[in-house]
């Protein structure tokens, strides 16, 4: 069963829907004071659920596994470091996806690099592409290798080798069905249409 890391404000151990679906051994924080499996805003424990949903599908069985890693604090405030860290600890406890519903207007070097050291690893980086509606970039969804997505409804693809994928559409949580779409991790009673292909390689369809 795949890992998909999700880092956020924490994911509620006990949450209705996660139950056998959280990695509770290896759940971490990057908030001072902070647990990975407690949840003070919300936010992460909802991300959660939608991945475990879409991946599971009407199985009993858990189609992915939650990797909680804590970055964000009650009020949603985090730092490049914190971002950082949380991504090398997921690539190293073994996560195939790694969630980051998080942004900001700030490029930082240290995020930059720990999402290069990811992609080498063979991990796919999500993350939202922003909910303000304006042209500006937001982070961490415009770095390279980053799979950046706003929703899954009227979205419209496009792929450069080495750049960002954008995922256009309203504002929603549309990006952890595309990346489980990508990873081929979407139950069968889901529809996906269309064609993404990176060089000479489908990746979705």
């Amino acid at each position: 069963v795949p890992k998909v890391a999700v880092l956020d404000t924490g994911v509620q151990n006990g949450a209705a829907g996660l139950a056998g679906r959280i990695n509770t051994t290896w759940a971490m924080s990057y908030v001072q004071g902070g647990n990975a499996l407690v949840d003070p805003e919300g936010h992460g424990t909802h991300v959660a659920g939608i991945i475990s949903t879409v991946a599971s599908g009407p199985s009993a069985r858990p189609g992915a596994i939650i990797l909680p890693v804590q970055i964000a604090d009650a009020q949603g405030s985090t730092s490049a470091q914190a971002v950082a860290s949380g991504i090398r600890y997921a690539v190293m406890r073994g996560a195939k996806v790694i969630n980051l519903s998080v942004q900001g207007a700030g490029f930082s070097k240290v995020e930059q690099q720990a999402i290069d050291d990811a992609t080498r690893a063979g991990v796919l980086v999500v993350a939202a592409s922003g909910n303000t509606g304006v042209e500006a970039k937001e982070y961490p969804g415009a770095y390279r290798h980053v799979l950046a997505v706003g929703a899954v409804d009227g979205v419209s693809l496009s792929v450069e080798p080495g750049k960002v994928l954008g995922v256009v559409g309203e504002s929603g949580c549309g990006k952890s069905a595309m990346s489980l779409s990508i990873m081929g991790l979407l139950p069968r009673s889901a529809t996906v249409e269309g064609s993404i292909r990176l060089g000479d390689r489908e990746i979705v369809g």
